[in-house]
């Protein structure tokens, strides 16, 4: 267990048999209800992993959309400059999760030096006491600050995750879906033309767990994007009994890439309704048409031809 300050792993193999889903891993739980939905709709979608982005991350340039869907929240250096020059050379980018983009990792090879086949987190922390979470843990440590495997907003690496994906994760509650707050969808002068677009009205509730467990919020560390749009904005009571609120929210890069984060962990789980047996989150409800009708009007901006004048909805002004 990662978590844990004895005793707990720093490096896990992606050669071992993974126990999460029947062996599945965290396909079955996240990324299934995203492709379901893609395919449904006829996108034109290639598909691609965190280790291939690593990898080449040139290959994102290559596309008008990048889409992440679920549960993120593991990040080499190479991803997160990949990712951030694909924005600022203008491809899209689309998280349809929470949690993103939140820890620092790094790749190693495996035992037969294959590449690439290792994980590699310490978890260090600048700001921890406990000397089992020391960034002195982590051998790159102080010469390579940069790859130190901390959080990417801690003050080692300081690039907070905002920076890019214009909210950042907050915290967490029950995964009970019976008992986790509405998702507001808020109208206001930005986000107007959006809600107008799919037909939702002022304040629009969508229920039955959309927003859960984990959730993305808004800070206040001088790089949340200027023209930053707010698409939801729900209260919330945290594990820790604090009232937060948490976010949907996009915005338009210099670049002229539209970025969009759902700022909700089971966002997903409103475009499909599969239930798979096995897996390891059960999907708890079923897919909401306003969850649909707002991804699909967002991609579909995405995806517009550069040639093609005219936007699906009045967009936001650039940032800077």
């Amino acid at each position: 267990d990662s978590t844990k300050a004895v005793g707990r792993a720093f490096k896990v193999s992606f050669n071992r048999p993974y126990e999460r889903s029947a062996g599945a891993g965290d396909f079955l739980t996240w990324d299934i209800h995203t492709i379901r939905w893609l395919e449904r709709n006829g996108v034109d979608a290639t598909y691609t992993t965190d280790v291939d982005v690593a990898r080449a991350p040139w290959l994102l340039e290559n596309h008008r959309v990048f889409l992440d869907a679920g549960h993120d929240e593991y990040w080499t250096l190479s991803m997160r400059n990949g990712v951030t020059r694909a924005r600022d050379m203008g491809v899209n980018l689309a998280f349809l999760g929470a949690n993103d983009a939140y820890w620092q990792a790094r790749l190693e090879a495996d035992g037969a030096a294959h590449p690439q086949r290792t994980l590699v987190c310490y978890k260090a922390s600048s700001s921890s006491k406990d000397p089992n979470f020391s960034p002195k843990l982590d051998p790159m440590y102080p010469a390579h600050p940069e790859i130190v495997t901390a959080q990417w907003r801690d003050r080692i690496v300081d690039r907070p995750e905002n920076s890019l994906l214009g909210l950042m994760y907050g915290s967490y509650f029950s995964s009970n879906p019976r008992t986790a707050p509405d998702l507001i969808l808020q109208r206001n002068v930005a986000s107007s033309p959006l809600l107008t677009k799919v037909g939702l009205g002022t304040d629009t509730r969508i229920h039955a767990g959309v927003l859960g467990y984990e959730y993305d919020t808004v800070y206040n560390n001088g790089l949340t994007p200027q023209n930053l749009v707010i698409l939801a904005k729900s209260p919330v009571v945290n594990i820790y009994r604090s009232h937060e609120t948490a976010f949907s929210a996009y915005y338009r890069a210099p670049s002229g890439a539209l970025v969009f984060d759902a700022g909700s962990i089971w966002w997903s789980y409103g475009l499909d309704s599969l239930s798979v047996p096995g897996a390891e989150e059960a999907h708890p409800f079923p897919a909401d048409p306003a969850i649909s009708a707002l991804t699909a009007t967002l991609l579909q901006e995405m995806l517009r031809d550069p040639s093609d004048s005219s936007p699906s909805f009045d967009l936001p002004p650039i940032d800077g």
